[in-house]
């Protein structure tokens, strides 16, 4: 009997330790370990049992109320304690997107259209503005100009539209949206007009200057100095387009370094023209290209590097033959003069004579250009008598 009751006593103890156990294991395995967050019946995300989830929630819904208004937000947040498996939850990092991209709820947001086509849709036509100015800031900054003056230059409208929250964008992603359409088209999809200034340092080319000497024979030169490049300041007005230059203009110089001229000597001329000793050289600059074979032909001239606009000047009194486009020299001016001289000057930017105008040496009649068969802005100048192309090198005395 004695038996029975100690193993009567013993199964009592195992049942209670056994229920103990079970309960202990249930309710363990059924301890709420995240939070439920849901926005009207649907559950939108799980996240960490923190209570930096809690403040996450309740800042997205008071950013929701903020951008749409409080009387948009039908319907709210809710967040619950529950029991999910490992791997069901979302970070702190990723939970408000994680919410906002799997909420159906329906607010009213504002289109916003560029020249008639919709390039965003946010909360509200501020937001719109907010974009938009964060764009022009972007476009300013690139530029490095010191901006005077900026406008929108697109057409700008506003609409408002209902969707679902989830496909309203904000403004950091109406900007990026913007900026990469306008990268891959060439006419952009929003454009501002920026007006500024800029420094920028140049070169100075140095000129050339052209001496006779008795110690150099006749139709030879030598370069006594090949001169040195200055450097001048350069503040300039600049139109953009975004960030594409649309023009330049110089608004004033400053001469940081004097550019000292090449110095060539020449060999007195023995021509039967006396007047060709005192030719006055065309245009001030470097001479890039000198008379004789050039490329397996005859280059029956000089080239006279120089900036586009620069002067060009009668080399000796005459009567001006022709003036016009011709094919290879571009916009051309010829020049008559006594004994069988003629002079010629190609690839003009413009023509400031006219076909029988009587001009003086050193009369400007035209300006440097790229016309024609021109590598780069530069005046092509020849000297002809009778006929004849002769090198002008032998005949500048300047």
């Amino acid at each position: 009997m004695k038996f029975f009751d100690k193993c009567k006593k013993y199964i009592i103890i195992a049942a209670v330790f056994g229920t103990f156990t079970t309960s202990y294991i249930f309710i363990t395995e059924n301890k709420a370990n995240a939070y439920e967050i849901s926005i009207g019946d649907k559950v939108v995300a799980y996240s960490i049992e923190d209570p930096k989830s809690l403040d996450i929630v309740n800042s997205l819904e008071q950013e929701i109320k903020n951008r749409f208004g409080t009387s948009q937000f039908k319907e709210s947040i809710a967040v619950n304690k529950v029991r999910v498996q490992e791997g069901s939850v979302v970070s702190d990092k990723a939970l408000k997107q994680t919410i906002l991209q799997n909420s159906k709820m329906e607010v009213e947001g504002c289109a916003i259209f560029a020249n008639k086509k919709q390039i965003g849709l946010v909360a509200s036509e501020s937001e719109g503005k907010q974009a938009l100015d964060k764009l022009k800031d972007y476009y300013t900054a690139k530029s490095g100009l010191s901006i005077k003056e900026s406008k929108l230059k697109t057409e700008i409208t506003y609409s408002k539209q209902k969707d679902i929250i989830s496909n309203i964008d904000s403004i950091d992603e109406v900007v990026e949206r913007v900026k990469e359409a306008n990268s891959r088209f060439k006419n952009p999809v929003v454009a501002f007009e920026l007006k500024g200034t800029e420094e920028v340092k140049e070169v100075i080319s140095p000129g050339t200057s052209v001496t006779t000497s008795d110690s150099i024979p006749s139709g030879q030169t030598k370069v006594q100095s090949s001169g040195k490049e200055g450097q001048k300041l350069v503040v300039k007005e600049v139109v953009m387009e975004n960030n594409k230059v649309i023009s330049t203009t110089a608004l004033s110089e400053k001469v940081i370094t004097e550019a000292q001229n090449k110095i060539v000597l020449q060999g007195k001329p023995k021509t039967a023209v006396a007047g060709l000793a005192y030719l006055t050289t065309p245009s001030r600059g470097t001479i890039s290209s000198a008379f004789g074979a050039r490329w397996g032909r005859m280059h029956e001239g000089i080239d006279i590097a120089a900036n586009i606009g620069d002067p060009i000047y009668a080399a000796l009194d005459g009567t001006v033959t022709y003036a016009g486009w011709e094919t290879g020299y571009g916009n051309f001016i010829q020049i008559k003069h006594a004994d069988g001289v003629l002079t010629a000057y190609g690839h003009c930017s413009k023509i400031q004579v006219a076909v029988g105008d009587t001009v003086k040496k050193g009369d400007k009649i035209g300006e440097v250009g790229n016309t024609g068969n021109s590598t780069g802005p530069h005046l092509h100048f020849e000297v002809r008598v009778n006929g004849v192309a002769k090198d002008p090198i032998a005949y500048l005395n300047k």
